[in-house]
C-alpha cells in the first residue's frame, strides 16, 4: 500500500529549530559581552564552532528521519535542509574571514605595526560584522516562521518538493565542516608564525643595537679629538706636556681596531636564522577557499638581508676601523710631535699641530655624517620593510629585485660595493648559501680548467657527421621524435575540448634544450594541420590573405589576428615569449597583451606560449602569468626511457657500432647504463643529453665510434658582476653592450670587463645580428651555479 505524501509530515512543532535558534541567540549574547580581539577569536573557536556543530547534528537527526519515514515537520525540514543552510554558510564564512583577520591584525601589533588603538577599533569592527550576520539570521528566521498560514495547498507543494529533489544537506555539512577545518587551520598556523616574528624582532633589535652602538662609536671618537684640541690649546707650559702624552695613551689604549662587532653580529644572526623554516600559511580567503602561501622564511630572509643591510653594515665597519685606525696614528704623531717639543724645551710646534688637529676634524666629521647616513639608512630599511606580517600583502614577501641587486648599493657606494662585496663573502661565507662553491680553488685554475672542459665541448670537425645527428634540430625529421604520451595526451585533451567550444590554451615549459620548440611543432601539425599562426618578431605573417610585418609590439600583433579571425580557428603559436621586448615594448606590456587575448579569444584560437621555468617564477611574481592558461605542460624532464630512445635513434641512423677504445663493443646494458648516468647528471633534459653524449664519442673510422669519459670539469669562476650578467641572459636569453650599459647605468664600466671575460672564455657566443647568448655547451652548468647560489628566482 503506497504511503499519502502528507501522511507522515506534521506542521505544528518546530522542536529541532527552536533548539537550533536558542543556540544562535546565546551565541549572539557571547558575541555582545567579547571585549577584546583575544577574546573573540575564543568565542568563535568556542561557541561558534559549538553552534555549527549543533546545527550539523540536528541536520543529521532530521534527514534520518526522513530517510526512515518518520514522523517530521515539513516546514523544518525545508528551513533545516533547504533554506537555512544558504544563509549559515555565508555565517560560516564571514567568521572564518574574521577570524583570519583578527589573527592578521594581532600579529601586526606584535610586529608594532599598528597601535592598541587600531586594534581595538578593528576589534570594534570586526564584532559588528559578526554581530550584524547573526542579527540578519535570526531576522530571516523569524520571517519564515511567521510568513502566514500554513494551507493544505502549500503543505502538499513542501511536501512533494521534499519527496522528490534531492535533499542538499549532505552537501551544505561539508561545506559547515570544511568552514570549521579552516577555522582550525588558521589557529594551527600561529604556532609557526609567532615563532618567525618573534626571530624577525629578535633581528631587527640585534641590528637596531649595533646601529646605536655605531652611532655612539662615532660621537666617541669626535668628542675625543675635540677634547684633544682644547688640551692642546690650553698648554702653557712644557710640564703639561707630560700630562697630555699619558691622557692619549690611556685613549688610544681603550680604541679597539679588531671589530670583533662584526664576527659576533654574523653570528648571532647566523644562529636566529637556523630557526626559520618553510612554513604553508593561510594569508587570505575568496569565499569557499582558504588562500595559503608557502614561504620559506630561511631562504628569504638570508636574500633580503645579503641585499638590503649588509653591505652597508660591512661599510660602517670597514669606514669605523680605517678612522679609528686614523684617529690613533694622528694622535701617536701629535704624542710624538709633543715629546720633541718637550725635548727641545719650546711650544713652537703647537700652532701647527693645531692646525692639523683642525684638518683631522673636518675629515672625521665629513666622514661621520656619511656614516651616520649609512646608519640611518639601515634603521630606516630595518624598521619599514623588514616584517613577518608582509606576508600578508599582494607584493612578493621581502622581494629583491634583479635591478636591486645590481644597483641599489652600487649607485650610492660606487666603486666601494666590490670591495664590499669581497669583504662580505670573507665574512659571511656561512651565512648565504650565494657564495662561490669553490672557494678552495685558486681563480686562474679553475678558469683554466674551465676554458679546456669548453674547448672540448666544441664543436669537433672529425665529429661533424656524428653529432650533427644529436645537435642539428632542423635535421630531425619525424623518425627521430620520441613520444612524450603523457604530455601529448594532456594536449589532445584539451585541444578536443576547445573544438567543442571550451576556452583553452595552454603553457609549454622547458629549460633549455628540453625539446619545447620541437614538441609545439609536432603537435601544431598532428592536431592543426596548415591552421598554424607562428608569431615571431621581425616576421611576415599571412592570415585570410593578408600580410603581416610583426615588431616587437606583441599586442599590436594579436589585434591584428582578432580583427581577422573570420574563417578560421587557428592555432596560434608564441615560442620563447621572453623575445618579446625592446626600448618601446616591454615585456611585461606584451604578456599581459597576451593575457587579454586568451581572455577574449581563446574559444576561437588555441593559443600555445612556450618559456623557460625561471622565467615563468619571474612573471608569476608580477602578473600571475600561469593562472591565465587552462594547462600547464613542462617538458624539462623526460624518462630515462624517452632519453634512451632517442639516443639509440640518432645514434642508428650514423649506421656505426659504439666500441671501447680497446674496440670491443659496448653491450646494449652498457649504453643504457650510460645515458642513466648522464640523464641523472643533466636533470633528465633530453637534449642536454643528447647534446653531452657528443663529448665522449670520437668517429674513428666507418664503422665505429668510441665512447670515452673525458676527465674535463665545469668550474665556477664567476665573479658577482658575471653572475649578474648570466642571470639577465639566463632570463631573457640575450644581452649586447647597449642592453648591458642601459640595464646597469652609471656602473657599466665595472660590468664591462665582466662582459668580455665571458666572451673570451667563450660562455657568451656573438651571432651573426651581434647578440650575445650563451654558449649552448654550457647551458646546464650556468643553470647549476645560478641554482648553487640561490638566485635562479
Amino acid at each position: 500500500m503506497n504511503i499519502n505524501p502528507i501522511e507522515k509530515f506534521e506542521v505544528t512543532t518546530l522542536t529541532s529549530l527552536k533548539i537550533l535558534v536558542n543556540q544562535i541567540e546565546n551565541y549572539s549574547i557571547q558575541l555582545k559581552n567579547s571585549k577584546s580581539g583575544n577574546h573573540l577569536t575564543q568565542v568563535i573557536l568556542s561557541d561558534f564552532v559549538d553552534l555549527t556543530n549543533q546545527y550539523i547534528t540536528i541536520g543529521d537527526q532530521e534527514i534520518t528521519k526522513l530517510n526512515e519515514e518518520k514522523t517530521i515537520n515539513i516546514y523544518e525540514i525545508e528551513l533545516l535542509h533547504y533554506i537555512f543552510p544558504e544563509l549559515f554558510k555565508d555565517i560560516v564564512i564571514i567568521h572564518r574571514d574574521v577570524f583570519l583577520q583578527l589573527q592578521i591584525a594581532q600579529y601586526k601589533k606584535s610586529e608594532e605595526i599598528i597601535s592598541n588603538e587600531t586594534l581595538y577599533t578593528h576589534f570594534q569592527k570586526s564584532k559588528n560584522v559578526l554581530e550584524q550576520a547573526i542579527n540578519s539570521l535570526l531576522v530571516s528566521i523569524n520571517e519564515f516562521q511567521n510568513s502566514g498560514p500554513k494551507t493544505k495547498k502549500n503543505i502538499t507543494k513542501t511536501t512533494l518538493k521534499i519527496k522528490h529533489q534531492k535533499n542538499p544537506w549532505y552537501i551544505y555539512k561539508e561545506q559547515f565542516s570544511t568552514g570549521l577545518k579552516q577555522l582550525i587551520e588558521i589557529k594551527n598556523s600561529n604556532i609557526d608564525f609567532d615563532k618567525v616574528i618573534e626571530v624577525f624582532k629578535t633581528i631587527k633589535n640585534i641590528t637596531t643595537h649595533i646601529c646605536v652602538d655605531n652611532k655612539k662609536e662615532i660621537e666617541v671618537s669626535n668628542e675625543i679629538l675635540q677634547q684633544t684640541i682644547e688640551r692642546i690649546k690650553n698648554i702653557q707650559s712644557i710640564n703639561q706636556i707630560n700630562e697630555i702624552n699619558s691622557w692619549i695613551e690611556k685613549i688610544i689604549s681603550k680604541k679597539d681596531i679588531s671589530n670583533l662587532q662584526q664576527e659576533t653580529y654574523t653570528k648571532t644572526i647566523e644562529t636566529e636564522i637556523k630557526n626559520l623554516k618553510e612554513i604553508n600559511l593561510p594569508v587570505a580567503t575568496n569565499e569557499g577557499l582558504l588562500q595559503k602561501r608557502k614561504i620559506d622564511f630561511n631562504k628569504s630572509v638570508k636574500k633580503w638581508l645579503d641585499y638590503e643591510s649588509l653591505p652597508f653594515l660591512i661599510e660602517i665597519w670597514d669606514t669605523k676601523t680605517t678612522m679609528v685606525s686614523f684617529l690613533n696614528h694622528s694622535l701617536l704623531n701629535l704624542k710624538s710631535s709633543l715629546v720633541l717639543a718637550k725635548n727641545n724645551d719650546t711650544l713652537e710646534a703647537i700652532p701647527s699641530q693645531l692646525q692639523t688637529l683642525n684638518e683631522i676634524q673636518s675629515t672625521l666629521s665629513k666622514n661621520s655624517v656619511e656614516q651616520k647616513a649609512s646608519i640611518a639608512y639601515i634603521q630606516n630599511k630595518i624598521n619599514t620593510e623588514f616584517f613577518a606580517t608582509k606576508v600578508y600583502s599582494k607584493e612578493e614577501f621581502l622581494e629583491v629585485s634583479l635591478q636591486s641587486s645590481i644597483t641599489q648599493y652600487a649607485s650610492i657606494k660606487g666603486g666601494a660595493f666590490i670591495r664590499l662585496k669581497n669583504k662580505i663573502k670573507h665574512f659571511f661565507n656561512d651565512f648565504s648559501s650565494k657564495y662561490e662553491p669553490y672557494n678552495y680553488s685558486e681563480n686562474h685554475s679553475r678558469l683554466e680548467a674551465t676554458i679546456k672542459c669548453i674547448n672540448h665541448r666544441m664543436y669537433k670537425e672529425s665529429n661533424a657527421h656524428y653529432d650533427t645527428l644529436f645537435l642539428n634540430k632542423n635535421f630531425i625529421g619525424d623518425l627521430f621524435l620520441v613520444p612524450r604520451l603523457e604530455a601529448e595526451e594532456t594536449l589532445s585533451n584539451n585541444v578536443s575540448l576547445w573544438k567543442e567550444g571550451f576556452n583553452q590554451s595552454t603553457l609549454i615549459l622547458g629549460n633549455h634544450l628540453s625539446g619545447k620548440s620541437t614538441f609545439m611543432e609536432y603537435i601544431a601539425k598532428k592536431h592543426f594541420g596548415k591552421r598554424i599562426i607562428l608569431l615571431s618578431v621581425d616576421t611576415t605573417i599571412t592570415l585570410e590573405g593578408r600580410k603581416f610585418k610583426t615588431s616587437y609590439d606583441l599586442k599590436e600583433a594579436l589585434q591584428y589576428i582578432k580583427n581577422h579571425l573570420y574563417n578560421i580557428k587557428p592555432l596560434i603559436i608564441i615560442d620563447d615569449i621572453e623575445l618579446w621586448r625592446d626600448e618601446k615594448s616591454s615585456l611585461l606590456d606584451n604578456v599581459r597583451a597576451t593575457i587579454q587575448f586568451m581572455e577574449s579569444e581563446s574559444d576561437n584560437a588555441y593559443l600555445m606560449v612556450s618559456t623557460s621555468q625561471a622565467m615563468q617564477a619571474h612573471l608569476d611574481k608580477r602578473l600571475l602569468f600561469s593562472n591565465a592558461f587552462t594547462s600547464v605542460i613542462n617538458l624539462s624532464k623526460s624518462s630515462t626511457k624517452e632519453i634512451h630512445n632517442a639516443v639509440l635513434l640518432r645514434h642508428g641512423a650514423a649506421h656505426k657500432t659504439i666500441v671501447y677504445p680497446d674496440g670491443l663493443p659496448i653491450p646494449s646494458k652498457q649504453i643504457k647504463k650510460e645515458v642513466l648516468k648522464l640523464s641523472k647528471e643533466l636533470n633528465y633534459n633530453i637534449g642536454e643529453v643528447l647534446q653531452a653524449w657528443t663529448y665522449s664519442t670520437t668517429v674513428i673510422d666507418n664503422n665505429n665510434v668510441v665512447y670515452q669519459e673525458k676527465d674535463f670539469m665545469f668550474k665556477d669562476f664567476f665573479t658577482s658582476e658575471e653572475i649578474i650578467i648570466l642571470k639577465y641572459v639566463f632570463l631573457y636569453k640575450y644581452i649586447h653592450e647597449t642592453l648591458l650599459k642601459k640595464f646597469i647605468g652609471k656602473q657599466y664600466i665595472v660590468y664591462q670587463s665582466a662582459l668580455k671575460r665571458l666572451i673570451n672564455t667563450k660562455i657568451l657566443i656573438r651571432n651573426n645580428s651581434g647578440i650575445l647568448q650563451l654558449n649552448t655547451v654550457v647551458s646546464n652548468d650556468i643553470y647549476e651555479s645560478l641554482k648553487y647560489r640561490d638566485i635562479t628566482n
